[in-house]
């Protein structure tokens, strides 16, 4: 299923470079969107795809959640990336190491790639 939702995306978005995509994003949050997120909000981008919008709105804590792995890749640093909703708890209250708001993950930490209770 990984390699299809790949050569998915790969074929669906081939026409449309990265750097344009970013640029039409930057501007969408500039002029329309970043009015409504305030420095302190968390923000979870459900479909996060090439994580154009989850890479450039500022806010407290930015989730990405899509089921294509590589958008681990794609993520700025300081997102955190949920490829899988397997856990009931990949976004909750709790934080993942990856958030500057908290030093260990939760037992059930879904939200990162290092084991609970591991820094970063």
């Amino acid at each position: 299923m990984t390699n299809e939702l790949e050569n998915l995306y790969r074929r669906r978005f081939a026409e449309v470079s990265q750097s344009r995509r970013a640029a039409l994003w930057e501007v969408l949050c500039r002029v329309v969107l970043q009015r409504f997120i305030g420095a302190d909000d968390t923000v979870v981008d459900l479909g996060a795809g090439f994580c154009e919008f989850i890479n450039t709105i500022r806010c407290g804590r930015k989730i990405a959640v899509d089921a294509k792995p590589s958008v681990r890749e794609l993520a700025a640093p300081g997102v955190e990336v949920v490829t899988s909703m397997s856990s009931s708890a990949a976004i909750s209250s709790s934080t993942c190491a990856t958030s500057p708001n908290s030093s260990t993950c939760s037992p059930t930490c879904a939200a990162c790639s290092h084991p609970a209770g591991a820094s970063s």
